[in-house]
């Protein structure tokens, strides 16, 4: 087994720290942009349960701007699953605390996700991994895709470029 110095175990969390502020920048921002298209109705009143419908001039502008880019309702873009997860991390460990017997976790890990799989057993938990090379975000045992995102990405961004109001 190979040791590494304090400064190279530094070094390689500050790496790891710097990939997840990215991913999560990079959620953060996918989801605002779904936010435009795909309006979420506006919080429901803590005090008196009141649940206000969304506007039907934001419903609108969403609609028109998704039309004006040929934005599809199954675009990528659309689904706001995997920000949620990080947005709500506390609830989501909250879960996995109820559901789980694990002994062993595995969380903020950055390579390919056999590695971990390898190495894990019955009673290993992988909370939040990014496989670089296969360009997908685990969260929990669920996939989510990068490179379609991005794709969806730059296709909006070919478009905004190319339509005048």
């Amino acid at each position: 087994m190979m040791k590494y110095s304090q400064s190279e175990q530094q070094n390689e969390k500050d790496r790891s720290d710097r990939i997840w502020l990215s991913i999560e920048s990079f959620l953060i921002a996918v989801a605002n942009v779904s936010k435009i298209l795909w309006p979420s109705r506006p919080p429901k009143c803590t005090e008196c349960k009141y649940q206000p419908e969304l506007s039907a001039q934001v419903s609108s502008r969403a609609k028109d701007l998704r039309t004006t880019l040929s934005v599809s309702e199954s675009s990528p873009l659309a689904n706001r699953r995997m920000r949620n997860f990080f947005e709500h991390y506390d609830f989501q460990l909250d879960d996995w605390v109820k559901e789980s017997n694990t002994q062993l976790v595995y969380d903020s890990n950055v390579g390919a996700i056999e590695s971990v799989i390898k190495s894990s057993n019955k009673s290993t938990s992988i909370i939040r991994h990014f496989d670089q090379s296969k360009s997908i975000l685990y969260f929990r045992a669920k996939e989510y895709p990068i490179k379609p995102i991005v794709k969806a990405l730059q296709e909006l961004k070919v478009k905004t470029e190319t339509i005048s109001l």
